[in-house]
């Protein structure tokens, strides 16, 4: 068995990945790091598991996304479109 400079073992010139395998469990990665030496993805969520609001244009329920994550509090309709006609519909009422 040959070591490479970037710690791949190989058998000639053919490596294989049990050998990687190996050479990953000997250089210390000791299991919390996968095979690619990237850090393990975190578990996905289900929609509805995430927070829920009313929409206040359309009344249809509406699911938290990640960029209204910093103003959750403030956000009050479902899209552009729907705060753009919450807007209108209030001007033409007053």
């Amino acid at each position: 068995m040959i070591q490479k400079p970037n710690g791949v073992v190989s058998r000639g010139t053919i490596s294989t990945r049990a050998d990687t395998r190996l050479a990953a469990s000997a250089s210390g990665a000791g299991g919390l790091l996968s095979s690619q030496g990237k850090a393990p993805m975190p578990k996905m969520r289900r929609k509805s598991d995430l927070p829920a609001k009313i929409c206040a244009a359309c009344k249809r329920p509406f699911a938290w996304r990640r960029k209204w994550a910093r103003d959750w509090p403030s956000v009050k309709f479902c899209s552009e479109r729907c705060r753009g006609g919450g807007r209108r519909a209030a001007r033409h009422e007053g």
